[in-house]
């Protein structure tokens, strides 16, 4: 079973794989939902360093809750646990996303670099990415 275009459910690897494909980078209403903390984790790997776990391209009034996504050491830390992205040319902006119940990081203080991080294209409308740090 594939994802819907509206309020979609995903509690599943191959439906977040779903989310992902390009041809689904418009999303709206849509819901990601782990078994808990202790039971649903997204567990980066060392390539990850530098980069972000959870990557929303051009969605909105989406959900992501009940789950856990711890970081790396310091030298891997990832750039971000979850990002809301706004891509240059079209796609909806990253409004009225929830985040709810999830826990981001580790035990170590540098797991990740930010928890959930904002950005957007660097055009006339959006001239500077914003940051939440996560702690």
């Amino acid at each position: 079973m594939r994802c819907r275009r509206r309020a979609a459910i995903c509690t599943s690897r191959r439906h977040l794989q779903d989310l992902s494909d390009p041809d689904h980078r418009r999303r709206e209403g849509f819901i990601i939902r782990g078994a808990g903390q202790a039971s649903t984790q997204i567990v980066p790997t060392p390539a990850l360093a530098g980069a972000t776990v959870v990557k929303f391209i051009n969605c909105r009034d989406g959900v992501v809750e009940h789950l856990r996504i711890p970081g790396q050491g310091p030298a891997d830390a990832p750039s971000a646990a979850i990002e809301f992205h706004r891509a240059a040319l079209g796609g909806f902006a990253p409004t009225n996303m929830q985040v709810r119940n999830v826990l981001l990081g580790s035990d170590s203080s540098a797991s990740l670099v930010n928890g959930i991080r904002f950005t957007a294209a660097l055009d006339a409308n959006n001239a500077k990415p914003f940051s939440r740090t996560s702690r």
